[in-house]
């Protein structure tokens, strides 16, 4: 899973799966609207990718 930021600027990234603590550089990340990708591998061997938005608010 990788998380970027609105500058496209990686702020996470793990392949553990691990979840993101919502902190960047040691500091609550800013509000605002991050982006996320996960390139998930099913069962069946194929690579699954979801992208999306999540919106963090104070």
């Amino acid at each position: 899973m990788k998380i970027f930021n609105r500058w496209g600027e990686l702020v996470y990234e793990t392949s553990s799966g691990k979840p993101w603590n919502g902190y960047y550089k040691g500091v609550p990340a800013a509000p605002g609207l991050y982006q996320y990708q996960m390139d998930i591998m099913g069962y069946n061997g194929n690579t699954y990718q979801f992208k999306g938005t999540v919106d963090i608010v104070n």
